[in-house]
């Protein structure tokens, strides 16, 4: 259940239009209750379907919806709403059962982002895989003693989440030994279920129109890498997502987060790319094709409530001097 605000006098779209960000650029990754998706248990605030649908009926209601084309072009049009554009991460199959049709048979455009590496479940991200190990020792008292063991934690959940959710994409093999211990394959742990999409259902969601983007190749906190890695890990998905979609707008979203990348990494990706994107909420960026995305699943609040609190935020930020994300 989505918690509500209480009304104000002045419009959302005025506060939005003052804050001078050319797009409202929500980002989602799944969509469902989270005890029926192990994988996002304890990372997002998912949204039910119909959930889903009343957040971009509100949109529709108050913004424009946009192309990624027009964001990507700097010659924008003049509108008489604010304008928004949907993104959805990681390529998860739910987006071709159920995000996909939704935001068809509403007209709204959408890119979704993908990691080679995962197509068809080649393999999974690792936060996922600490979320279906946390998933299931919640419910198997066994497997927490064997993990706690072999991890040499207190035999207590709140240390294994702890431990699980702090760990980074240079360590996620651990993951692979824990499931192992468990004697269990990630197969077992997703109850048989397909987690991501295949290449033939990408190719069905972009004939009907949607954008595909890249995404890094397999998904890591990229503070974590070297420029070298971070470029190698753009460049390969960058030419998967050409090569077997050719897409007329080619984009990049980073995951996690873009903050702490370098200003060299930018100059490298804006020769790349067309448009690139971030997730550090209602901001302006120094990067002329780079925009900021707002984490909707962040927050257990319906959208309309989201951009009240992004757009005061905004304003306190503006005053701080901290209202631009800048690449240094």
């Amino acid at each position: 259940m989505m918690r509500k605000l209480p009304e104000i006098l002045l419009p959302i779209e005025k506060l939005l239009h003052a804050t001078g960000v050319p797009f409202v650029i929500p980002l989602y990754h799944t969509t469902g209750l989270s005890n029926h998706q192990p994988y996002t248990r304890h990372l997002y605030q998912n949204r039910t379907e119909k959930e889903f649908e009343h957040e971009l009926d509100w949109l529709l209601k108050h913004f424009e919806p946009v192309e990624l084309a027009e964001i990507a072009t700097p010659m924008r049009k003049n509108r008489n709403k604010p304008a928004f554009h949907i993104t959805v991460d990681d390529g998860l199959a739910v987006c071709q059962e159920i995000m996909a049709p939704v935001l068809y048979k509403k007209g709204i455009p959408a890119t979704f982002f993908i990691n080679p590496a995962f197509v068809g479940d080649a393999e999974i991200m690792h936060r996922y895989k600490a979320n279906l190990l946390l998933s299931h020792i919640e419910t198997d008292k066994a497997a927490l003693h064997i993990l706690s063991g072999f991890l040499k934690l207190p035999l207590e959940f709140n240390s294994l989440k702890r431990f699980y959710l702090d760990l980074k994409y240079p360590s996620r093999t651990i993951l692979d030994d824990c499931a192992e211990r468990l004697g269990m394959t990630w197969s077992d742990l997703l109850y048989g279920n397909r987690l991501y999409m295949t290449e033939e259902q990408l190719h069905n969601i972009h004939e009907a129109g949607f954008n595909i983007g890249a995404h890094s190749w397999d998904h890591p906190e990229y503070t974590t890498l070297s420029l070298q890695e971070q470029l190698e890990q753009t460049e390969r998905s960058v030419q998967y997502v050409r090569e077997k979609f050719n897409p007329t707008v080619m984009s990049f979203a980073f995951p996690f987060t873009d903050s702490g990348v370098s200003a060299d990494f930018f100059k490298w990706l804006d020769t790349h790319v067309d448009v690139s994107f971030g997730c550090a909420g209602l901001k302006l960026d120094t990067a002329a094709s780079h925009f900021q995305r707002i984490p909707v699943e962040k927050f257990d609040y319906g959208m309309r409530a989201i951009l009240l609190k992004q757009t005061g935020a905004f304003f306190i930020k503006k005053i701080l001097g901290k209202h631009i994300v800048k690449h240094g």
